[in-house]
């Protein structure tokens, strides 16, 4: 009887960690904010910002840095700055880079070659959409 109790509360508790990580990893599993190439990531959160939706914007971050991001952007429409902004990502993508397999990274600069965003830095989800690290 000893040994069947003990070999259920370890059925038990790996069942219970199991469905932890399950909910730990459900988020980036459902991530539908983003596109299908680090490129249409950037479209769409250029579009959000158009349309001044902080919180869309924010959306194509991953989602450890979403909030973080949301507040930084918030900044920059109070400063008045968010024109200038979109201006800044509408420049021409001059470098692409991957430091490993689902990352990309991109370098924006202007048309005289100036370096306007050092590094934009892509993820893939597993959903196969594209969320960016930093900007």
């Amino acid at each position: 009887a000893v040994l069947f109790l003990s070999n259920l509360y370890s059925y038990l508790e790996k069942k219970k960690q199991e469905k932890i990580v399950k909910e730990l990893q459900r988020p980036y599993l459902e991530a539908t904010y983003g596109g299908k190439t680090p490129e249409e990531t950037l479209e769409l959160f250029i579009q959000a910002l158009k349309e001044g939706n902080i919180e869309l914007a924010s959306k194509y971050f991953i989602i450890e840095r979403q909030k973080e991001q949301k507040e930084y952007l918030q900044k920059v429409v109070d400063i008045g700055r968010l024109e200038e902004m979109i201006n800044d990502l509408n420049g021409e993508i001059r470098y692409k880079g991957s430091l490993y397999e689902n990352n990309q990274q991109f370098e924006i600069r202007d048309e005289t070659g100036n370096v306007i965003f050092g590094l934009i830095d892509f993820i893939k989800y597993p959903t196969g959409t594209w969320k960016m690290t930093e900007i």
